[in-house]
């Protein structure tokens, strides 16, 4: 099954996902069009305001950014461990948004 294909990785199995991720070679940008294409996915799919998604890269391991506004920031900040298609949801608030 090719991992890189967004429709073979949302039906993966949780196992499944975990096992790819951790054979990425992040630092070598392994895995970041998935990581893209499911934060692309997550912004359309989170009942919060979304207004931005990016990735970046934490404990070389790619990670969600979501970026929101004040008010659903506040609350969103306060939970924890929070997970979309394998990957971990970082919330910011959009004033550090950056395209680049």
């Amino acid at each position: 099954m090719n991992m890189n294909d967004i429709d073979n990785w949302m039906h993966a199995s949780d196992d499944e996902r975990a096992e790819v991720i951790q054979a990425w070679d992040v630092a070598n940008a392994e895995g970041r069009e998935v990581a893209k294409r499911v934060a692309t996915l997550f912004k359309g799919e989170c009942v919060y305001k979304v207004l931005e998604t990016g990735v970046s890269m934490q404990d070389s391991k790619w990670v969600i950014e979501a970026f929101s506004e004040t008010d659903d920031y506040e609350m969103l900040t306060k939970r924890k461990e929070m997970e979309f298609l394998g990957f971990s949801i970082v919330f910011r608030h959009i004033d550090d948004y950056s395209s680049t």
